[in-house]
């Protein structure tokens, strides 16, 4: 959702593709809403599912809690006859409209469909449903949930993500870290070899697969980024009790040790947007935070020397970035192109020296040469 510039207005229309011209927008709110809107018949046409009718059948529903924070939508909407509603992910942003028999106000619009679900009311029956809320209160919603998760940051707690850091697990309230020290001492290797012993990140990788240790997410390859990560994570840099106040409250302050030493994770470094670009991975757009609005959280120690991690971070200064191919539009990315030996989507690599683009398997690429037998590059 969000605003369009129209140069000429004899080319816009207020109308729906399978619904038809919109009226105005309902004004509901907490002094209007009654529950005699519940059995009105409403209509869209989503994305997934194509055409869809159905009523409202609840309001106010709560499908679920999620961290301290409710997932709340303003219309629960159920099928208008014995034929269930069949709602589809890729139907989020579907606009539902109110069926009125007042042709003044023809077909309004109540609320942008987010979600669904299914309620068993029986050994064999279902109760499929659609789930929708007033446009301005997702955005509230979401903003309140933003301002909850700094303000949780603020008091010193961390903002639980579906994966910890590496040498970290998370604590029973998920609001904290304890060292996980099987894994912790596999980072103090990685920082020993590349702060003292000078090996390159590809050397590290290389000897971890050799050693058959799985990488963070159980798999066989050890990123380089993942490596790169590690080395640069505050989470790893030893901090004094004195450096650790200087970077949050003293109300935070007051509850450490001042005898200990921690790690810093930093909450809000990157603001987050979700976009429908097709070619937007994973439909996130992500835009840095300058570095003043960065929010501290103390972790416990890991226990690496802190010279260990300026050594290795030194050792690293001067690598560049792998190309992330941004540099022109690529016609076959996407999984358009498939792999002829092992059927995987193709990569892309760019030569920055030679301005040439190619394709590559990218499952070789990811998981190593016994993978996939294509070796071969195809110019772009």
């Amino acid at each position: 959702m969000g605003l369009i510039e129209v140069a000429d207005l004899r080319q816009w229309t207020t109308q729906i593709y399978g619904v038809g011209q919109l009226g105005q927008l309902a004004d509901l709110s907490a002094t209007n809403l009654s529950l005699d809107i519940i059995g009105y018949p409403v209509r869209a046409y989503g994305c997934a599912s194509n055409a869809l009718y159905g009523q409202i059948a609840a309001l106010f529903y709560r499908s679920k809690t999620v961290g301290g924070f409710e997932y709340v939508a303003d219309f629960l909407i159920g099928s208008r006859t014995d034929k269930p509603l069949v709602t589809r992910p890729g139907d989020s942003g579907t606009v539902w409209v109110l069926e009125t028999n007042d042709q003044n106000l023809g077909l309004v619009p109540i609320g942008v469909q987010w979600g669904g679900g299914v309620f068993a009311t029986g050994r064999s029956k279902q109760f499929p449903f659609a789930l929708a809320t007033k446009e301005f209160e997702r955005f509230m919603i979401a903003d309140r949930m933003r301002r909850g998760k700094r303000s949780k940051a603020k008091q010193g707690k961390l903002v639980a993500s579906p994966q910890s850091d590496y040498g970290f697990r998370y604590n029973e309230t998920r609001d904290g870290y304890e060292v996980d020290e099987v894994r912790m001492a596999l980072v103090r290797r990685i920082f020993r070899m590349v702060g003292v012993e000078g090996m390159t990140l590809n050397a590290v990788g290389t000897r971890l697969e050799a050693e058959g240790i799985p990488a963070p997410r159980g798999g066989r390859t050890w990123n380089r980024p993942t490596l790169r990560k590690f080395v640069l994570s505050d989470v790893y840099l030893r901090h004094s009790y004195e450096e650790v106040a200087r970077i949050v409250s003293g109300e935070v302050a007051a509850t450490l040790d001042p005898s200990a030493h921690y790690g810093i994770s930093w909450y809000g470094k990157q603001r987050h947007t979700h976009s429908r670009e097709v070619r937007v991975k994973d439909g996130k757009k992500s835009v840095d935070v300058p570095r003043e609005d960065w929010i501290g959280v103390p972790v416990p120690g890991p226990g690496i020397p802190r010279e260990w991690v300026l050594a290795a971070r030194d050792a690293i200064k001067n690598n560049e970035k792998v190309s992330n191919c941004g540099r022109r539009f690529w016609e076959l990315t996407g999984g358009v192109l498939r792999c002829a030996a092992c059927g995987g989507a193709m990569a892309t690599t760019f030569h920055p020296h030679r301005k040439m683009g190619y394709y590559r398997c990218g499952k070789r690429y990811r998981f190593g040469t016994h993978a996939c037998s294509q070796g071969r590059n195809f110019r772009a």
